[in-house]
C-alpha cells in the first residue's frame, strides 16, 4: 500500500495563481524591477526597467548589472550585493544610474535578497524608481528659497492676522530685525507705518495686488521710505490665507527726485529771471520752444515761442551760424560758442555772444542757448581800436599803426614790383613855439599841419603822426620824381598855410622833410626804411630847414653817419656797461616817507659826461636796441633790490619802465621770471611801468604780461594815465596795480578846477577797483596838500626829489 503525501496548506492551483498575480504586478509595475544572480548577472528585467533604462529584456538578461551603473560609481553594485548577502536590507537609497544612450537618471532603489523555495540565497532583487521630477522640484524649491533669501528686496509673508510667517535677509537689512525676532510678530507693530493711517490696503484680502509707497520706522528709530508690491497668498481652494510683500528702500531715490524737482524749479526760476537772454531751442529745426524775458527784451519781441532763430540772426551771419550747429547735430562737439549779430525788432543790430549746449528730452533733442548782449563792449572795442590806431590830437594814424601800413607797402613793393615813396616830416622850430606861446598854440599849429596834409594828398595816401611834431606820409605806387614834386608842393604850401594867430601876431612854421624811395628790389625792413627817411629829414634840418632831402644821395651821408654812430655807441654801452642808473624818490603821502623810487637810465659819453635818454632812446627804438636796454635795466634793478634787501632795506620798492617793444616781446616774461626767481628779493617790491599809450596799442599783450607778473608776485603800473580818451575804460579791463596820473593834470592842479575834478575822478575809480595812485610832476607844497586831500597815495616830481645817481654803495657791478 502506497504512503499518502502529507497535505500542504496551499494547493498547487492556488500557488500558481499567486505566482501569476505576482508576475502581473512585476510586469505592470511603473518601477524598474530587476533580479540578479549571486555574481550580478541579470536574471529578470521587467517593462518598467526597459522604460527606465532603455534596454529590452532580451538584451539585458544575462548581462552584468554594472552596465547601468555610471563609471564614477564603479563598485557600487557589488557593494550593495555584499551588504544584502550579509543580511542588510536597503530601502530608498538615492543614487544615479545610466541609460542605454549614456545619459544618467536619478533613482531611488530598494535592494533585497532573492532566495529559492528551499530558502537558499540565489541573488538579489532591485526595485528602482525614477526621481528626476522630484529632484527637479526640490532643486526648484531650493532655488526659489535661495532667490528669496538672497534677494536684494525685502520679502515678508504674513497670515490673515498680519503676523509674519516668512522673513528674508534683505528684510533684516532693511528693517533691522532678525528672522527669529520677526517670525510670529505683528508686521504692523514690528515696522509701523509713520505716514498714513497704518491700515492694510483695501482689497488685499479680496485678492488684489497692491502697489504703494509708505514711510516706516526701523528698529533703530530711523525712518525709511519703501515701495512695496503686496500679493495675496491662496490655499488650494483659492481662499486668501495671507499676503507676501516685496519691498525696496527708495529713500535716496525720493530724496534725489525731490532734489531734482527743486533743481528744476531753481533752473526754471533762473531761466526765467536770468539777466541774460536764454532759450530752449530745437536742435534740428532751430525753433524756439521757450525763451525768457531777457531774450525778448534783447531782440524786441514779446512772444518768441515758435520763431526760428534764423529769423532773428542778421542775414550776413546766418550761414556761419548754420554751419556752427553741424558739430552739435552729429555729436562731434559738445558745445558751441561764438558771436553773431541779431536784428532787433526796431531794425538796429545787436551783437550777442552766444553759447549753446545740447540736451536730451522726451520729445527730441534741444539746445540750451545763452545770449549775452555785447553791443556796448563792441563799441568800446571799436573805440579802443581807433584809439590804439590813431593819434588823439590829430586823428591821424599813430606811429604803431603807421608802421603796420608801411610794412604792408614795403612787402607789396617787394612782391609785385610797384614802387612807393615815404616822407618823414618835421615842423621847424616847434619846441621854440611851444616854449614861447604854450602847448595850446603848439597843438593848434599841429592841427593846421594835419589839415594841410589831408587837403594836399590823395585819398590813397597814408598819413600818420609819429610823435611830437613828426609826421609820416606813405605815397603808394609813386616814383621818386613824383614824390619829390609832392614834397616840394607841401613845403611851399606850408609857408602860406601853417600858422596861428596869437595876440594879433601870426605865428608861422615851415616843414623839413626827408624823402625815401621804396624800390621793388629793396632788402630793407619797413623800420629801416623809416629810419632812412628820418635820417634824410634830419639832414634837411641841418642844411637850413624849410626844404627836403632825398635818402641815399650823397648829401645825406653825414646824417646817416650820425645815426649809425648812435647805434654803435648804444651797442658798445650794452656790451661794456656804459649805462648808469639814476633814481627819483616817490613819497608815500599817508606816511610822509619815501619807500619807493623810479629807476632812470643815463648814458656815459667818451668823456664821462651824462647823456639824457631823450638823445638816444629814439635811435634805440628805430634800430631795435630798446628791448636790450630794457633788459639791462631790469637786471640792474633786481640786483639793486637784492643788495638793499641784504643790507636790511627790505621794503624799499623800485619802479622800472618797460617800452612798448618789450610789451610785444613774448620772451620778456620768461626773462623777468628767471631773474626774479634766481634773486633773493621780495618780488612785491618790484613795480613795472608801461605808458598808457603803449598799453592801448597792445591791450592783449599788456593784459597777458600784467597777469604773468601778478603770478610772479610783482606789480604793474599804468604810466601817464589820463592822456587817452579811453583811460577809465582801461582801469576796468587792464589788470594794473598802480595808476600814475599824467603830469599835465598835476602841474597846475591848485589853480585849475578841471584838473582837480579829473584827479578826483581818477582817484575814486582807482580806489574802487583796488588800485593805488601816484601823481607825477609835483612841483610845490600846495600840490602836495591837495593830493593828500584828494586821497592820492604817492607823489613824484622835482619838489619831492630830483633824479640822483644810485648811491655808491648801491652801484651795480
Amino acid at each position: 500500500m502506497k504512503r499518502r503525501r502529507p497535505a500542504t496548506s496551499t494547493s498547487p492551483r492556488r500557488g500558481n495563481a499567486a505566482a501569476q498575480r505576482l508576475a502581473a504586478l512585476v510586469r505592470h509595475s511603473p518601477d524598474a524591477i530587476i533580479a540578479t544572480d549571486r555574481r550580478g548577472r541579470i536574471t529578470a528585467w521587467n517593462p518598467g526597467a526597459q522604460r527606465l533604462y532603455g534596454w529590452r529584456a532580451e538584451e539585458a538578461i544575462g548581462g552584468p548589472i554594472e552596465r547601468i551603473v555610471p563609471p564614477d560609481r564603479e563598485g557600487e553594485a557589488a557593494d550593495l550585493r555584499r551588504r544584502v548577502f550579509s543580511g542588510a536590507t536597503i530601502e530608498d537609497l538615492e543614487t544615479v544610474r545610466m541609460r542605454r544612450d549614456g545619459s544618467t537618471v536619478p533613482v531611488s532603489i530598494s535592494v533585497a535578497a532573492l532566495r529559492d523555495t528551499r530558502g537558499q540565497l540565489i541573488g538579489v532583487t532591485t526595485i528602482a524608481r525614477d526621481i528626476a521630477d522630484r529632484t527637479r522640484a526640490e532643486a526648484e524649491r531650493a532655488r526659489h528659497a535661495a532667490l528669496v533669501e538672497h534677494s536684494a528686496d525685502a520679502i515678508v509673508a504674513i497670515d490673515r492676522d498680519g503676523r509674519v510667517t516668512a522673513w528674508n535677509h534683505a528684510a533684516t537689512v532693511l528693517f533691522g530685525y532678525t528672522e527669529r525676532e520677526a517670525l510670529g510678530q505683528s508686521a504692523a507693530h514690528l515696522v509701523p507705518i509713520t505716514s498714513g493711517d497704518g491700515t492694510p490696503p483695501a482689497g488685499l484680502i479680496a485678492g488684489e495686488v497692491i502697489r504703494r509707497e509708505t514711510t516706516r520706522r526701523r528698529r533703530d528709530g530711523s525712518e525709511v521710505v519703501i515701495a512695496s508690491t503686496l500679493s495675496p497668498i491662496r490655499d488650494r481652494s483659492g481662499r486668501v490665507t495671507g499676503a507676501v510683500g516685496v519691498s525696496r528702500d527708495v529713500t535716496f531715490e525720493r530724496r534725489a527726485q525731490h532734489a531734482l524737482q527743486a533743481a528744476q524749479a531753481r533752473f526754471q526760476a533762473a531761466f526765467e529771471h536770468a539777466p541774460i537772454g536764454m532759450a530752449l531751442v530745437g536742435l534740428e529745426d532751430v525753433v524756439i520752444a521757450q525763451a525768457n524775458a531777457a531774450l525778448s527784451q534783447l531782440v524786441g519781441y514779446e512772444e518768441l515761442t515758435g520763431m526760428a532763430i534764423r529769423e532773428l540772426i542778421h542775414p550776413d551771419d546766418r550761414e556761419a551760424a548754420h554751419h556752427a550747429l553741424q558739430p552739435l547735430r552729429d555729436g562731434s562737439s559738445g558745445s558751441l560758442a561764438g558771436e553773431y549779430r541779431y536784428v532787433h525788432r526796431d531794425g538796429h543790430v545787436v551783437h550777442a555772444e552766444v553759447r549753446a549746449t545740447p540736451i536730451g528730452g522726451d520729445d527730441g533733442r534741444y539746445l540750451i542757448v545763452q545770449f549775452v548782449d555785447v553791443s556796448d563792449r563792441r563799441r568800446f572795442e571799436g573805440q579802443l581800436r581807433r584809439l590804439a590806431d590813431t593819434d588823439a590830437l590829430t586823428g591821424l594814424y599813430n606811429r604803431r599803426r603807421f608802421g603796420e601800413e608801411l610794412e604792408w607797402v614795403v612787402s607789396y613793393a617787394q612782391r609785385y614790383g610797384h614802387p612807393a615813396a615815404l616822407l618823414a616830416i618835421d615842423v621847424d622850430h616847434f619846441q621854440y613855439i611851444n616854449d614861447s606861446y604854450g602847448h595850446a598854440t603848439g597843438d593848434e599849429l599841429l592841427g593846421t599841419v594835419t589839415a594841410l596834409l589831408r587837403s594836399r594828398l590823395r585819398d590813397t595816401d597814408i598819413v600818420g603822426r609819429l610823435g611830437g611834431d613828426e609826421f609820416g606820409v606813405i605815397l603808394p605806387q609813386t616814383a621818386l620824381e613824383d614824390a619829390e614834386a609832392t614834397g616840394q608842393a607841401l613845403i611851399e604850401a606850408a609857408r602860406e598855410q601853417v600858422h596861428v594867430v596869437r595876440d594879433g601876431r601870426r605865428v608861422r612854421a615851415t616843414l623839413s622833410m626827408g624823402i625815401r624811395a621804396i624800390e621793388p628790389e629793396t632788402e630793407l625792413t619797413f623800420a629801416e626804411e623809416l629810419a632812412e627817411a628820418e635820417i634824410a629829414r634830419n639832414d634837411a634840418k641841418d642844411r637850413g630847414r624849410d626844404r627836403f632831402a632825398v635818402s641815399g644821395r650823397e648829401v645825406v651821408g653825414s646824417a646817416r653817419s650820425r645815426a649809425l654812430s648812435w647805434v654803435e655807441r648804444l651797442r658798445e654801452a650794452l656790451e661794456n656797461d656804459g649805462f648808469v642808473l639814476y633814481e627819483q624818490p616817490i613819497l608815500d603821502l599817508a606816511r610822509n616817507r619815501v619807500d619807493r623810487s623810479e629807476l632812470l637810465i643815463r648814458l656815459l659819453d667818451a668823456d664821462g659826461q651824462i647823456v639824457l635818454p631823450g638823445a638816444f632812446l629814439g635811435a634805440a627804438e628805430r634800430y631795435g636796441l630798446i628791448k636790450a636796454i630794457d633788459r639791462w635795466v631790469i637786471g640792474g634793478a633786481i640786483r639793486l633790490l637784492a643788495e638793499r634787501h641784504a643790507s636790511g632795506h627790505e621794503r624799499l620798492g623800485l619802479d622800472v619802465n618797460l617800452s612798448g617793444e618789450s610789451i610785444t616781446d613774448p620772451t620778456v616774461m620768461d626773462f623777468i621770471a628767471a631773474e626774479v626767481r634766481n634773486a633773493p628779493i621780495d618780488p612785491t617790491c618790484l613795480i613795472f611801468e608801461v605808458t598808457e599809450t603803449a598799453a592801448i596799442a597792445n591791450v592783449e599783450r599788456a593784459r597777458s604780461l600784467a597777469r604773468g607778473l601778478a603770478d610772479l608776485g610783482c606789480q604793474f603800473a599804468l604810466d601817464d594815465f589820463g592822456s587817452g580818451f579811453g583811460s577809465f575804460y582801461y582801469l576796468k579791463h587792464l589788470p594794473f596795480d598802480v595808476v600814475k596820473i599824467d603830469g599835465d593834470f598835476i602841474k597846475e592842479l591848485p589853480t585849475t578846477r578841471t584838473d582837480q575834478l579829473t584827479v578826483q575822478a581818477i582817484v575814486q575809480i582807482a580806489k574802487g577797483l583796488g588800485k593805488t595812485t601816484t601823481a607825477e610832476f609835483v612841483s610845490d607844497d600846495a600840490t602836495v596838500a591837495m593830493l593828500r586831500e584828494f586821497g592820492v597815495d604817492y607823489a613824484q616830481g622835482f619838489h619831492i626829489g630830483r633824479p640822483e645817481p644810485v648811491r655808491a654803495t648801491d652801484r651795480l657791478n
